[in-house]
């Protein structure tokens, strides 16, 4: 059984046939709730078992049932309330109620975290997680929400026009971040070439595990591999040594003869940039290469201003974009991959002792 199936698409009525043919045994949680105004909420969570059982249950089990799965959802005690007292969020939560109560073996979400705001989306992504690993339940959710559905999927397939086109899972994802990494940081040292266009659609993994690049693009020429100042520098700043990493890029040209920064300015400006390189692995999300991009265009900032003075060499243009693009498609992909160990293993300079 599927642990988690989410979809980018409309095409609800895909997923709907995909639940039929697994099981018979689905409830669907509507966008808004569908809960019904005109009952209270304790009435609207009981309105499914009253179609699912009839009068196999008692009133009192009814009763029970009801105060179990709003219990579940964070909502104990609210069954006399209207929908029309309820928020956005508790809406959702109520139908999410209503499908549980009936103890499903599937439950399908269409768009649960529509129109809700970030704390909100968060709690009920982790209300999905939650309920499917203690109720053993397959949770298939439609949604546009690709933040979302990165955090809570162990598997994703993507619809266009009524067909699922590709599919893959949580895994498989890592499994991409390492390989992508290892090209980055590998190529240079073994063939003396960067892959110098690191775009999502240029990469498949194949059924066997293997990372293909599908158009090469353009490539860097480096026959000596990747300049070891790089590596040098990246341990530097990792040691906190702020003077001698100015020093290093001093001497390498990314600092004019005619300007002299604060060292602990330009640490702060470059530390954030090696966070992925002090853990044993790293979690490369969107939010994460958001607050990175925030940073860097804060015009405003000191470290900004330092940051614009600085000079880039025209040989390492191609390295910086590329390295940059490269972190990117690794957030897109919202991997978890092995960053340090690749950087120690194929980086000139960086696991060089003093």
């Amino acid at each position: 059984m599927l642990d988690f199936v989410v979809v980018h698409a409309l095409e609800v009525l895909v997923l709907v046939q995909a639940v039929r043919d697994v099981v018979a045994d689905g409830e669907r949680v509507e966008q808004r709730g569908a809960l019904f105004d005109s009952l209270s909420v304790g009435e609207n969570v009981a309105y499914g078992l009253e179609e699912h059982f009839h009068a196999k249950m008692s009133r009192d089990e009814v009763k029970q049932r009801v105060a179990w799965a709003l219990g579940l959802v964070g909502l104990p005690g609210i069954e006399d309330m209207r929908p029309s007292d309820l928020s956005g969020g508790m809406r959702k939560r109520v139908g999410l109620a209503r499908s549980i109560a009936v103890q499903p073996e599937v439950v399908l979400y269409d768009e649960p975290t529509t129109g809700l705001d970030p704390i909100n989306t968060a709690r009920v992504n982790h209300m999905i997680m939650g309920l499917q690993a203690k109720l053993n339940i397959t949770s298939i959710v439609v949604t546009h929400d690709m933040k979302s559905a990165f955090a809570i999927s162990d598997r994703m397939a993507m619809v266009h026009s009524g067909k699922i086109i590709a599919s893959g899972t949580t895994a498989q994802r890592d499994r991409a971040g390492s390989l992508m990494t290892e090209l980055h940081f590998a190529a240079p040292e073994r063939v003396g070439l960067l892959h110098a266009d690191p775009h999502p659609g240029n990469y498949m993994l194949t059924g066997d595990a293997r990372l293909a690049v599908i158009d090469f693009g353009s490539v860097s020429r480096l026959p000596g591999g990747a300049p070891r100042i790089i590596g040098q520098v990246t341990r530097l700043a990792l040691e906190g040594r702020s003077a001698d990493v100015l020093q290093a890029l001093r001497d390498e040209g990314f600092v004019l003869p005619d300007y002299d920064p604060d060292p602990d300015l330009l640490m702060n400006y470059v530390v954030p940039f090696i966070e992925p390189l002090r853990h044993e692995t790293f979690h490369f999300t969107r939010s994460w290469m958001q607050e990175q991009a925030a940073r860097m265009s804060n015009f405003s900032s000191e470290e900004s201003k330092m940051a614009r003075r600085l000079n880039l060499p025209p040989s390492y243009l191609l390295i910086h974009r590329v390295t940059f693009g490269s972190i990117g498609v690794l957030c897109q992909l919202d991997a978890t991959a092995p960053f340090r160990e690749m950087v120690t293993r194929y980086l000139p300079g960086f696991a060089d002792p003093d």
